[in-house]
């Protein structure tokens, strides 16, 4: 074999492990970021939640109405934003008490995502025991596709009259490159 071969199969051994490496970091970066993104999602409902539980106490305690109690619990749900994400709540039902950009009252028990999949059902699903949910829609134009995350938690206000157990969730949406 002549030194320009060995050196060209160095070289392109070379190449390869660096193609390698740098494909498995961008699969490691996407996975920490998707990470990071499902812990923001937890403590955002986590924190919707509490607003919620406050305000269920506030008028269990005679402060103000039930009817009060739950407006003034929509509208600071309707404040709170995590970089597009927006928390919603929906009953054991899957009607919604509380949606930003839906009718309250809506069924949403038919309701299917892009890929066809019952998404509440799923969710009321995932309900029971505080999960995260991953899925990616189809894309809206070539190497593209959005990641999402949802996080839920069931919430029962034994004892008020606010609401039936209701499940809170938030999604967020993740632009990234083409699915693995």
């Amino acid at each position: 074999m002549t030194m320009r071969r060995k050196l060209w199969i160095t070289v392109g051994l070379m190449w390869l492990g660096m193609l390698i490496l740098v494909g498995w970091m961008a699969l490691e970066k996407r996975e920490t970021l998707m990470a990071e993104r499902v812990t923001s999602l937890k403590s955002f409902v986590a924190s919707a939640q509490t607003l919620v539980e406050r305000y269920v106490q506030r008028a269990n305690d005679g402060e103000f109405s039930e009817d009060a109690a739950k407006n003034f619990a929509r509208r600071n749900l309707s404040a709170l934003d995590l970089d597009g994400s927006y928390v919603y709540a929906f009953d054991s039902d899957i009607h919604l008490v509380y949606h930003p950009k839906r009718e309250i009252g809506t069924d949403m028990s038919g309701f299917r995502d892009d890929n066809g999949v019952y998404f509440y059902r799923e969710l009321k699903a995932l309900a029971d025991s505080p999960t995260t949910a991953r899925w990616s829609t189809p894309p809206p134009m070539p190497m593209a596709r959005t990641y999402r995350a949802s996080t839920t938690f069931a919430t029962s206000p034994s004892g008020t009259g606010i609401s039936p157990p209701t499940s809170m969730s938030a999604t967020s949406s993740t632009p990234s490159g083409p699915a693995c």
